[in-house]
């Protein structure tokens, strides 16, 4: 995919924008641009940046592993997840 994308988007585009809250890996690209790319090209054109986050993790974040749910691949474990939300799970 990598050299797909270098060869016949980079190559024919002057300017390309990728934006998400997931490219960076512990504040840093390498992994996306090679996944992507961006690596093969030598002409020094990518530019990174990394904004702050708005989100207070501490206070907004929650992980949640409802232990009452089938396995992923019994038949109704979709219809199951489907009925789960915060507002329902005990909080410990």
């Amino acid at each position: 995919m990598a050299e797909k994308l270098a060869d016949g988007l980079y190559e024919h585009m002057e300017t390309v924008i990728m934006t998400s809250a997931t490219l960076a890996v512990a504040n840093d690209f390498s992994y996306i641009k090679s996944r992507l790319g961006l690596n093969l090209d030598n002409r020094e054109r990518v530019t990174e940046f990394i904004a702050p986050s708005p989100f207070d993790y501490n206070r907004q974040e929650a992980v949640i592993i409802p232990a009452f749910l089938p396995s992923p691949k019994a038949e109704d474990f979709i219809e199951k997840t489907n009925r789960v939300s915060p507002e329902n799970l005990p909080v410990r």
